[in-house]
């Protein structure tokens, strides 16, 4: 008789409703089957509203309401995103299954709870090896977490600028020809290196948001080219130890997390450019050398000392003429695919 194969489900990550990543999991039916099917029919949303919530019992826009960097993130508060709601398919919460699996990996999915016999929707994920995770309750173990915890805290993985923006005078409203998809306002910086400061921090914030996003989906391929496959075992096929199982996930993990990054950065130049070439920009001359952009923006990443030794010789620095906000920054800088920042 062959064996049974575990249910295989899928996450899709997003960020700003912007699809990054998915992640494609396998539920260890085998061993802890009420808690599987659990996971399971809140990803496909089968079962219904919720006895306790009076949500529908589903992940679909659910966050990651806790990311700590190099060791897991945790998600599944469909009902009130913030590691306080959610419940199972059951009715409230369910009993522990057992605690045969361990957290021997990147990758593997396990149950967030309170305390014996409390488990409910919410869950993490882990990004390494975490023995001293295995037969813990995960909630109230504050001793093991790191300490520098509310750094990575939903609060402080979302996109923030910082304050105060060089702006001219804040936001200006927006003429008949913008794209009304912006809103009724247009941002308006009061000189060429403060759009270019401005414009980096956007990107940047987008590309660390969508690395550690990609990290989640990273972590669990890891896993799964690594671990041997259920049937090796049947066949007497001999499975790697854990010094070669780590080496390997290292090797995994890196090489997705390379190919992560060049797909950050491409998503961050989608999601910042447009809106800031549609920017206002006050500057003595309409037509600017886009050579200077680019050494605006990089500029804007060094620091101080050497921001304006890098940017002397510049056609732009030095001027003294009225300035004016008639017209938008790509009538200044060029459309996005002449503007290489």
């Amino acid at each position: 008789m062959s064996k049974k194969k575990n249910p295989m489900v899928f996450f899709d990550i997003s960020i700003g409703g912007d699809l990054v990543e998915r992640i494609i999991i396998e539920l260890f039916a085998d061993v802890v089957p009420k808690t599987a099917e659990n996971f399971r029919a809140l990803c496909t949303g089968e079962k219904g509203i919720g006895k306790s919530t009076g949500k529908p019992l589903h992940y679909k826009g659910a966050f990651f309401h806790r990311i700590i960097k190099g060791f897991m993130a945790e998600g599944g508060d469909f009902s009130k995103g913030n590691g306080t709601g959610g419940e199972s398919i059951y009715g409230g919460k369910f009993a522990d299954e057992n605690f045969k699996l361990t957290h021997d990996g990147p990758g593997i999915l396990s149950m967030a709870n309170s305390g014996p016999n409390t488990n409910g929707s919410q869950f993490f994920i882990t990004f390494k090896r975490l023995p001293h995770l295995d037969g813990w309750f995960f909630k109230g173990m504050d001793p093991l977490l790191p300490q520098n915890l509310e750094e990575y805290s939903a609060s402080s993985t979302t996109i923030k600028f910082e304050h105060p923006l060089p702006l001219i005078r804040g936001p200006i409203l927006a003429g008949t020809s913008d794209d009304p998809s912006f809103g009724p306002y247009i941002l308006a910086f009061k000189d060429l290196p403060s759009w270019a400061v401005a414009y980096k921090s956007c990107e940047s914030k987008i590309i660390f948001q969508c690395e550690e996003g990609a990290r989640i989906g990273c972590a669990i391929t890891a896993s799964n080219k690594c671990k041997p496959a259920w049937w090796q075992s049947l066949i007497g096929w001999k499975s790697m130890n854990l010094t070669e199982r780590e080496r390997c996930e290292d090797i995994e993990m890196g090489a997705c997390l390379v190919a992560a990054k060049e797909k950050c950065i491409g998503f961050a130049k989608e999601k910042c450019t447009t809106p800031f070439l549609n920017s206002r920009i006050a500057v003595g001359e309409k037509e600017i050398m886009n050579k200077w952009v680019e050494r605006m923006v990089h500029a804007a990443s060094l620091p101080e000392e050497s921001k304006w030794a890098y940017l002397m010789g510049s056609d732009y620095l030095g001027g003294s003429k009225p300035r004016v906000t008639n017209f938008r920054a790509s009538q200044y800088l060029g459309s996005s695919s002449q503007l290489q920042i």
